[in-house]
């Protein structure tokens, strides 16, 4: 076993320790070769539930919820939904929409594409993305991230105050 397999065994048991003798969490075991294994012991759940005054229904109405957030479309799990990369968008509105191209003007804003693998510069221990801006008046900008669902957005309104721009 290499010193890196050696270190991080030694690790993980320090922090089971820490969750059982500590916080007083019940150690349930290795699961990584169990037949069924999930994040979510139900069964466990379920007799919490139970103890907390929950009746059958909620138990029941809890224990579906569940199993919808765990599996998503096209037969995808949570798991796999978490590796996907989230998407950054940034639209540009004009203040003139002729001055976007003519596959813009319906949408009245230019979809700005960039990606961080290639727009991207370090700046106080922060990622940021860079990226030419065109050449017409902007009159607001909306940028933000997305999955399957917007996650958070901001838009920037922009004032001319002679002939420059501020936020």
């Amino acid at each position: 076993m290499s010193t890196v397999g050696k270190k991080e065994i030694f690790t993980q048991r320090r922090v089971v320790a820490f969750f059982r003798d500590a916080l007083g969490y019940a150690y349930l075991g290795n699961h990584r070769d169990r037949r069924d294994n999930a994040n979510v012991e139900k069964a466990l759940l379920a007799d919490w539930l139970a103890r907390q005054g929950h009746g059958d229904k909620v138990i029941d109405k809890a224990l579906d919820t569940l199993d919808k957030a765990v599996v998503l479309g096209g037969n995808k799990t949570l798991y796999d939904a978490n590796r996907k990369p989230y998407h950054v968008f940034l639209h540009i509105f004009p203040r003139d929409v002729n001055d976007l191209v003519s596959q813009s003007r319906h949408s009245g804003f230019d979809a700005a594409r960039f990606g961080f693998k290639n727009h991207s510069r370090r700046f106080n221990d922060k990622c940021m993305a860079t990226i030419p801006l065109p050449d017409y008046d902007i009159a607001s900008i909306r940028t933000g991230q997305y999955a399957r669902d917007i996650i958070w957005e901001e838009s920037y309104n922009f004032k001319q105050k002679k002939g420059t721009f501020y936020v």
